[in-house]
């Protein structure tokens, strides 16, 4: 279940539409709050702090991605 919302997005986030990559920006945040919650806990390990840094890497890339996109689309 966890991976399905990230599942839908995949067609659209392979053909590079740029509303694709701003959308999975939205859906990142979810992740990154469980991220947090989980890295913040007392008994936190390597995993949390990994799935951490992977979400924030993720919404880096994809942010990234979308302006890039744009731009290109746009033909600047």
């Amino acid at each position: 279940m966890q991976l399905l919302p990230l599942l839908l997005l995949g067609p659209s986030i392979v053909s590079r539409h740029y509303r694709a990559f701003s959308w999975l920006c939205f859906i990142i945040l979810l992740y990154f709050t469980m991220a947090v919650m989980g890295a913040l806990r007392s008994d936190a390990n390597i995993y949390d702090y990994l799935f951490l840094s992977l979400t924030v890497t993720i919404f880096i890339t994809s942010m990234l991605c979308s302006r890039y996109a744009q731009r290109l689309q746009k033909g600047l």
